[in-house]
């Protein structure tokens, strides 16, 4: 449902807390994936495969679970992909609780969990692009970012604590398990409190354009590539300077607490002057390449340029397909976006994987140069844009 009239401040912030809670779960499930890797009995190359089946299910259900969210409304359909996000997160849990590491049945369960995963990311977005005005619309997407990065944060800095604390790995899951529920729970409030009507709507396809395309590239290479990056970079970062599993994970949530601080900032910025989307694309992947290449040198230093780089990145780049999607195609331009990125991490997540067996070096020289290409795209599109 889409409306036009004047939405209060109070209501934006309600929404947008509900956006993010409702996603939070899955969030902080995949975070226990990349956090309690190196503890996991598998090899890299395994747990990238499994990590990479998550995203395969969403490389074309994504539009199929766009055309549910059409028709069905967000609050039901975030219901629908909540339950198979628990039911999925459940299952990994208690095959490793029980000792099966068949790679078969984790990768069956992996699957089960994609299926909601990436849809109820699209909810996220879609619940704001549909609910809000165009005014608020870059401030609000900045905030839902932002405390995503709150809920990465905590569970950086906790599942570990919890894991030493109870003194084996699994208890780290089903922690992120306990967070899946409680999402759950928010998602319930919000079915219960803004239940929408089921409308039999005749679908209406989107035209692609260039400028979509060229910002799906810089999404994929630019943005989503950093979560490869962080899985497997963690161990490495650890071994490469001879620190505790703990304390490199540690470093690396230096990247959220930046981006908790730095992307409301960027949003009240884009906000009021919306340009600012066009010159920050390129200027973030810039400091993120740099950001990529200090991990050889100094390990808080990059996550520090990393952080700049990834806060600025998130609020342009989805203020810049706020700006470009018609409101009335919301739900299949975001699942086309998912569709690519997942598509991408299924690529990407056992390529990074392998290529993590020959050292932190070889991930750094990959990262540097997607950052590197994305930087070049977003320029020429800031280009064009001014000229136009």
């Amino acid at each position: 449902m889409i409306y036009e009239y004047h939405i209060s401040y109070v209501s934006m912030w309600l929404i947008t807390i509900e956006s993010s809670f409702i996603a939070m779960g899955s969030y902080f499930f995949f975070d226990s994936l990349y956090i309690l890797q190196s503890l996991v009995p598998l090899s890299s190359y395994q747990y990238g495969i499994i990590l990479s089946i998550t995203s395969i299910p969403n490389i074309i259900l994504s539009i199929l679970s766009s055309l549910i969210i059409y028709q069905l409304g967000n609050s039901l359909s975030a219901l629908i992909f909540n339950t198979l996000i628990i039911l999925g997160a459940v299952i990994f849990t208690t095959l490793l609780t029980l000792s099966i590491t068949n790679i078969i049945y984790l990768s069956l369960s992996a699957f089960i969990l994609g299926l909601g995963s990436e849809s109820i990311y699209i909810i996220q977005s879609t619940m704001l692009v549909n609910e809000l005005n165009k005014d608020k619309l870059p401030l609000s997407m900045s905030i839902s970012t932002s405390l995503t990065r709150l809920g990465n944060i905590i569970s950086f800095l906790t599942i570990i604590p919890v894991v030493n604390g109870l003194g084996r790995y699994i208890y780290g899951f089903w922690y992120a398990v306990v967070v899946c529920i409680l999402s759950y729970i928010v998602n319930i409030i919000y079915y219960v409190r803004r239940r929408e009507q089921i409308k039999h709507r005749r679908l209406v396809l989107m035209k692609l354009n260039w400028e979509y395309i060229a910002l799906i590239y810089v999404t994929i290479f630019g943005y989503v590539i950093i979560y490869p990056y962080r899985t497997y970079s963690n161990y490495l970062i650890s071994q490469r300077y001879n620190l505790s599993l703990e304390y490199s994970t540690w470093i690396l949530s230096i990247i959220d607490f930046i981006c908790l601080i730095m992307i409301p900032i960027w949003g009240i910025v884009i906000n009021k002057h919306y340009k600012t989307t066009y010159i920050l694309l390129p200027i973030s992947l810039f400091v993120g390449c740099i950001g990529y290449g200090l991990v050889l040198v100094e390990p808080i230093t990059s996550a520090i340029f990393i952080g700049l780089y990834l806060s600025s990145l998130s609020s342009s780049i989805w203020s810049y397909f706020s700006y470009i999607i018609p409101k009335k195609h919301s739900e299949m331009g975001y699942g086309l976006i998912s569709s690519m990125t997942n598509l991408t991490l299924a690529i990407m997540y056992p390529l990074i994987g392998y290529i993590s067996q020959s050292g932190l070096i070889s991930i750094v020289i990959v990262m540097m140069g997607c950052s590197l290409s994305s930087a070049m795209v977003s320029f020429t599109l800031m280009i064009i844009r001014f000229r136009s």
